[in-house]
């Protein structure tokens, strides 16, 4: 009688199935980032890349002034520590700053101002966002494969891989039979950066986004959207001085290019 009972209770649990057991992620996370790293370029050039510039230029409706605001962008990053911007916002004027972390100041001028302000800065989430966006991955930006899940986002099917990296999070959306992302998303508390990557492009070897979208959410609310055009140069020939110079809204929108004597 006992050994029927302890074949019936043998035979009802293996039927049942292992609760320890977790489901398998719909993708691979690992893969998928090794698949966009050799499908911007390999990983050598990525790590090849010690300075970047990128250049953008768009139109967006300003509702408090209510009209048409033309803005023209250049930003200089020198990784992993440096970054120059410039901004000609019409009709507003124009603005630079620079950040050092290697010194941990911000210098920043705006046109009509007499004197540089100068103040403390001790990390630059824009330095991480550039490597996470433009690059994937460089020497100083590594970050480790969270998670992968599959998600519909603006009718695009796309597997989605998570990354954290210097406190920072971001997940690559890959339309399904492609490698590289066609979007960048990224939380901070209630807000949300959306960064639409289209059109690429050789530049240098690397595959790099030439047109380029912004939406940016404050608890769930479109904030801000724009959408431009972006031109890429791998390690521009910089005069390295531009670390210790003042921002200046003055002349060469371009200052920190290296002059060549004639």
């Amino acid at each position: 009688m006992k050994s029927r009972f302890f074949l019936a209770l043998g035979a009802i649990i293996a039927g049942v199935p292992a609760l320890a057991a977790s489901p398998a992620e719909p993708c691979d996370g690992s893969a998928l980032f090794e698949n966009m790293v050799r499908a911007k370029g390999g990983r050598e050039r990525l790590h090849a890349v010690e300075a970047l510039y990128v250049h953008g230029r768009w139109r967006y409706w300003n509702w408090e002034k209510f009209r048409v605001i033309t803005e023209d962008e250049r930003r200089l990053y020198i990784f992993p520590d440096f970054l120059w911007k410039m901004n000609d916002i019409e009709p507003f004027g124009k603005q630079s700053y620079t950040i050092n972390l290697s010194t941990g100041t911000k210098k920043s001028m705006l046109e009509g101002r007499k004197h540089v302000e100068v103040e403390p800065v001790r990390v630059s989430t824009a330095l991480a966002v550039a490597q996470a966006e433009w690059l994937i991955e460089s020497r100083w930006w590594k970050p480790e494969v969270l998670r992968c899940f599959e998600d519909t986002y603006e009718g695009v099917a796309s597997r989605v891989v998570r990354v954290a990296g210097g406190g920072l999070e971001f997940e690559y959306f890959i339309e399904k039979g492609k490698d590289l992302p066609w979007m960048v998303r990224r939380k901070a508390e209630q807000q949300e950066y959306l960064r639409g990557l289209f059109n690429y492009k050789s530049v240098n070897g690397l595959m790099m986004p030439t047109f380029y979208r912004v939406v940016d959410k404050y608890e769930g609310t479109i904030i801000s959207s724009y959408q431009m055009k972006l031109r890429f140069e791998i390690n521009p020939d910089y005069d390295p001085r531009v670390r210790e110079w003042d921002p200046t809204v003055e002349g060469d929108p371009e200052p920190w290019r290296r002059k060549r004597s004639r």
